[in-house]
């Protein structure tokens, strides 16, 4: 099971189920080191077993060790499924040429032709190819497998042709799984640009009248699209409400938090995280949510760092954790010994906030033009992200 912070606790040591079980509980946690000992464990207590060794390729993937992941996937054998990991990996790697290639092939195997043909169709909207992409949504849309994400993106591509009610009827396709809020959520955004705020509102109070469970999810969401229309103190209205409906939620600090330190309210983010942190003193979550605010936005930097070490030493693997203590080391005037931790970020998330925090160490280092590089290369997939944008006024080119 989980402690109060969150992370796994030792399961029984002597049955390899528990110790699969705690493989990914670890991995979940964003500790590679323990999921690749308990997947270990695992194996010795039961050779050859199949899921066991997927967790620790899984763990491997997690390190980073993707060459030893993806030869360990090669040796599972020639199954769908096996290759299909593979291809994950072979992403996770950035070596995309040959997912590609892989990818093309499962699209044959019906076991996993669903994953392989929506794999595929974000591999083409990531490099430009819309045209490509629509077809294979379309078809996985038209033939019932994967229909909900292929949904998801043929509403992304409609919406973009200004497409509004396309993109509508898309969305409302999406009534269950993991994007149906999401897609709720987006239906609200895309009636309110249509001037039909009232169904938007209606629609809102149907859905969480049907699914209770949702509401402080969708209230969070619906308060992060508040700030996204200019309308941040309606979002904070919105999570002061949910707070004192929900007052044990922690997404909603969470939330609120963001929305302050977004409004420049840094005072008032810094107070929230400290509740939260005080409700949850070892959750590295929190604490690491607490110190990037104070790194990034405080002259308590040296607070922030601290804060942030105990977060990584809880989730070594994460990128947001990994990228917090690149850049609180950075604004700590230490750029040298950020940029590995900042370098490994980027590699595992590929974010734009995480490649303005890398520039600026680049930049500082005296390596300006890999600097202005990365943040092009990022502008022309997110051109107008803020945090880059800022970067580049702060940091002029060479």
């Amino acid at each position: 099971g989980h402690g109060a912070d969150g992370q796994p606790r030792d399961l029984e040591p002597g049955l390899a189920e528990a110790q699969y079980a705690a493989s990914v509980l670890w991995e979940r946690a964003d500790h590679g080191e323990r999921a690749l000992a308990a997947a270990g464990r695992a194996l010795e207590l039961r050779a050859g077993w199949r899921d066991a060794e997927l967790a620790r390729l899984r763990a491997l993937a997690t390190l980073s060790r993707y060459d030893e992941a993806i030869a360990g996937t090669v040796a599972l054998g020639a199954d769908g499924e096996s290759r299909l990991v593979q291809a994950w990996f072979l992403l996770r790697a950035r070596r995309r040429d040959e997912a590609r290639a892989l990818l093309g092939a499962l699209v044959n195997d019906r076991s996993v032709a669903a994953e392989a043909g929506e794999a595929l169709a974000v591999l083409d909207l990531e490099s430009g190819r819309q045209d490509e992409a629509r077809t294979r949504l379309e078809a996985l849309l038209k033939e019932g497998r994967d229909a909900e994400a292929a949904a998801w993106h043929l509403a992304d591509l409609a919406t973009e042709r200004g497409d509004r009610e396309g993109a509508l009827a898309l969305l409302s396709r999406i009534t269950t799984g993991s994007r149906a809020g999401a897609a709720l959520l987006r239906r609200v955004r895309l009636y309110e640009d249509l001037g039909r705020g009232i169904e938007a509102e209606v629609m809102l109070d149907d859905y969480l009248n049907a699914n209770p469970s949702s509401t402080v999810d969708i209230g969070v969401g619906r308060a992060s699209q508040l700030l996204e229309q200019k309308r941040g103190e309606a979002g904070l209205v919105l999570l002061q409400r949910l707070r004192t409906v929900y007052p044990d939620a922690d997404a909603i600090d969470g939330a609120l938090a963001t929305l302050q330190e977004r409004m420049d309210r840094v005072d008032d983010a810094v107070r929230t995280l400290r509740d939260l942190l005080a409700r949850r003193p070892d959750d590295p979550t929190a604490q690491n949510a607490l110190g990037y605010v104070l790194a990034d936005r405080t002259t308590k930097v040296a607070e922030g760092l601290r804060l942030i070490e105990h977060a990584i030493a809880a989730k070594p693997d994460s990128g947001p954790v990994v990228d917090s203590l690149g850049w609180a080391l950075v604004r700590s005037g230490r750029a040298a010994d950020g940029l590995p931790h900042l370098e490994r970020a980027w590699q595992l998330t590929e974010d734009a906030e995480v490649a303005s925090h890398l520039g600026t160490a680049l930049w500082l280092l005296g390596r300006r033009d890999e600097a202005h590089a990365l943040w092009d290369r990022v502008l022309k997939e997110h051109p107008d992200n803020r945090h880059v944008l800022a970067a580049i006024a702060a940091y002029p080119r060479p």
